[in-house]
């Protein structure tokens, strides 16, 4: 059974921390340090009861006429079972079917609020929050029933946003599995596994990959619709060009989204301006998710400035000599190393500890205050998504442009912690006469600190649970 990954909460802005030489470094966790923020993560939204009782039985109706019409269905990425085509949801809305046109609404106003509470982890500068009119609607949809041993392969959904799906059985069995979309990870749960319980809605980017398992009733079928949105950032009102649209305008002024649906009735959601993070806390319970996120902490000192204080394992010396580019160091993960399995521990991660630099002209002026803060060592972090990686302009779910990589400045005696499964430069150093020296080492494992932990973690996921 596929369970859900208990990643680390990310620190999305630098925490500047010191400890004494007398603390044992391995057995720190990210709770000491205090709030923290997400960054690199992956949302999804799980929203129930979003429908009436009688609303869902009308869906299923429509479904069990189309079925009567089109018995053979048609074949996409499932094995066995019935599908209708992506143009089943168009030939109902076409036909002004009233409770297609309510699901409608519905799905995209949870598209929206999807949205913005997702630009609510990005930094209120990035291109797509501050660009005047957003546009939203459903591109196709499609409707499933998977008997018994029937299943999904794992895919993606191209050329739209975000996908979802929408579950109409009360005895629905075969949970939906979305990976992890992290390069690099081993020795961990790669997946999610959500419920498929009905009058439940699922959406998450439609980049992210994605299967349902087998139905393991002989007795009943497992029943869903399925549906991909697209999103369009337009300056312009009048590039608005879809009919069955949601168009919203926002209003820079109030900080809040002036929304009208297809039907035409009007919404606003608010937002707000100075969040660029997301406290974990803050959306327990909340139909946004965030998974698999990645964590950094910047250290501002180490025990008596010595990086062998600290229980690290393979740690190494490197060093960086003056104007050189040659010596960029591109690091890739060659062994396996451990992703932390208890909330918050730190065990596990890499660090990378800024120890020295020296002049090659006078190596005295090393010892100089005034030099020494000058002195900064930069890092930069790749995402370690690959989708994110890309260069699209918008991928829903992902950074933006300068946000799709960290850049952290490491001062002398500094050092930062961050998971081992991420890819990272260390850029040429561009000071003309000083040679700079750093470890770079992982926190070692200990076992015996390592205890089962069923307590809730990000986004009110519990450890080992399914969703």
């Amino acid at each position: 059974m596929y369970k859900v990954l208990a990643s680390l909460v990310v620190v999305s802005h630098v925490l500047l921390l010191s400890f004494a030489s007398s603390s044992k470094w391995s057995e720190l966790t990210v709770d000491q340090f205090g709030d923290t923020s997400t960054l690199f993560s992956t949302p999804i939204w799980i929203n129930d009861n979003v429908l009436a009782k009688q609303e869902i039985k009308k869906i299923r109706d429509l479904i069990k006429m189309e079925k009567k019409e089109s018995p053979n269905g048609h074949v996409k990425s499932n094995i066995g079972g019935w599908q209708t085509s992506p143009g089943f949801y168009h030939k109902l809305i076409d036909h002004r079917i009233g409770i297609m046109e309510l699901f409608r609404d519905v799905i995209l106003r949870n598209v929206l609020e999807f949205v913005v509470q997702h630009e609510q982890i990005l930094p209120f500068e990035v291109e797509s929050k501050n660009i005047k009119y957003l546009e939203v609607w459903i591109d196709g949809g499609w409707a499933n029933e998977n008997g018994f041993q029937h299943f999904n392969m794992p895919h993606t959904h191209p050329e739209s946003f975000i996908a979802g799906t929408f579950y109409l059985s009360k005895r629905n069995k075969g949970n939906l599995i979305i990976e992890d979309p992290r390069d690099g990870i081993t020795g961990v749960e790669r997946s999610v596994s959500i419920e498929p319980l009905k009058n439940r809605l699922v959406l998450f980017p439609s980049w992210l990959k994605h299967g349902v398992e087998p139905n393991p009733s002989e007795k009943y079928k497992r029943s869903s619709f399925s549906f991909n949105v697209q999103l369009n950032y337009l300056p312009d009102k009048m590039q608005s060009y879809q009919r069955e649209s949601m168009f919203c305008t926002r209003n820079f002024n109030k900080l809040k989204l002036d929304c009208n649906l297809p039907n035409g009735r009007y919404f606003d959601i608010s937002y707000s301006k100075n969040q660029n993070g997301n406290n974990a806390k803050s959306i327990d319970n909340k139909p946004l998710k965030l998974l698999w996120s990645s964590n950094f902490v910047l250290v501002n000192s180490l025990p008596n400035n010595n990086h062998n204080k600290i229980n690290t394992c393979q740690s190494k010396l490197h060093t960086i000599l003056p104007l050189s580019t040659n010596h960029t160091v591109f690091f890739r993960k060659k062994n396996v190393y451990y992703e932390p399995t208890v909330k918050g521990r730190l065990n596990g991660n890499s660090i990378i500890s800024f120890v020295a630099f020296e002049n090659i002209y006078n190596k005295n002026k090393s010892a100089n205050s005034n030099i020494d803060s000058k002195i900064k060592m930069i890092i930069s972090f790749k995402d370690a998504r690959k989708m994110c990686s890309f260069g699209f302009r918008y991928t829903f779910g992902c950074p933006e442009g300068p946000y799709k990589t960290k850049l952290v400045e490491l001062n002398h005696g500094q050092s930062i912690i961050f998971p081992t499964y991420l890819d990272f430069i260390i850029e040429p150093n561009y000071y003309k006469d000083v040679k700079i020296k750093f470890m770079h080492g992982v926190m070692c494992l200990d076992n015996t600190n390592v205890k089962s932990d069923k307590t809730k973690a990000v986004a009110g996921i519990k450890h080992g649970d399914e969703l």
